[in-house]
C-alpha cells in the first residue's frame, strides 16, 4: 500500500501527490549507484511526509558509507525504537540485513564501528541481530581486522567517549573483549587465522 500525503508546488501552489514508497525507492537506487548525497536528499524528503523505518534503514546505509559513527548510531537507536512497536518482523529483518552490511571500501561493518568507539549497548544489539563476530575488513596496510581486534586500536591520548570516559581503559576492554569471546569471537589480526 502506497502512503500519500498532498503537498503544494511551491511555483504555482497546486497540490501534488508525494509517493513515500517511491521516494524512498529512488534513494535505495541511489544508495545502490553511490549517490549518496541524493539519496540523502530523497530520505529528507520523504521523512518530512512520513516517520517510517525505511528511511531511518537506508540512513544507516549512508552513514556507514560517510564515516560518521555519531549519525549511525542515532539512526540505529531510531531503528531499536521502530522495532518495539512493529506490527511483524519487517523492522527486525531490515536491521539483520544491515548487521551484514559492509562499507563498499574496506568490508567495515557496522560493528567494527561500534567496537572501535566502545559503544557497549550498539555491540550487543549488533551481535543480537545477526553481526559476524568475526568479520574482517582490510586496513590501510592490507591487513585482515576483525570486531576483536578493534578494540585494540590506539585512540588520541586523552580521547573521551561521550559519557565522559577516557578510551580504552582497561575495564571497558576487558569487557567488550569479554562479550565478543563469549559470542564466538577470535582475533585474527593477532593470530593469523
Amino acid at each position: 500500500m502506497s502512503n500519500t500525503k498532498t503537498r503544494c508546488c511551491a511555483k504555482c501552489g497546486e497540490p501534488l501527490p508525494v509517493d513515500i514508497d517511491r521516494l524512498i525507492s529512488s534513494a535505495e537506487y541511489a544508495i545502490d549507484t553511490k549517490q549518496y548525497y541524493q539519496a540523502a536528499e530523497l530520505l529528507s524528503e520523504a521523512k518530512m511526509i512520513a516517520d517510517d523505518y525505511r528511511i531511518y534503514y537506508h540512513r544507516a546505509k549512508i552513514e556507514l558509507e560517510a564515516d560518521d559513527d555519531g549519525a549511525l548510531f542515532k539512526m540505529l537507536e531510531k531503528l531499536q525504537l521502530f522495532k518495539k512497536t512493529q506490527k511483524e518482523n519487517e523492522v527486525t529483518l531490515a536491521i539483520k540485513r544491515l548487521m551484514k552490511r559492509k562499507q563498499n571500501g574496506n568490508g567495515m561493518t557496522i560493528l567494527h564501528c561500534a567496537v572501535f568507539y566502545e559503544q557497549f549497548d550498539m555491540i550487543v544489539f549488533c551481535v543480537e541481530h545477526g553481526s559476524d563476530v568475526n568479520a574482517t575488513y582490510y586496513s590501510g596496510e592490507n591487513k585482515p581486522i576483525s570486531p576483536l581486534s578493534m578494540i585494540s586500536m590506539s585512540m588520541p591520548r586523552g580521547a573521551t567517549r561521550n559519557d565522559g570516559i577516557l578510551y580504552r581503559t582497561k575495564s571497558e576492554v576487558n569487557k567488550i573483549r569479554q562479550y565478543l569471546i563469549s559470542h564466538g569471537a577470535t582475533d585474527k589480526r593477532r593470530f593469523g587465522k
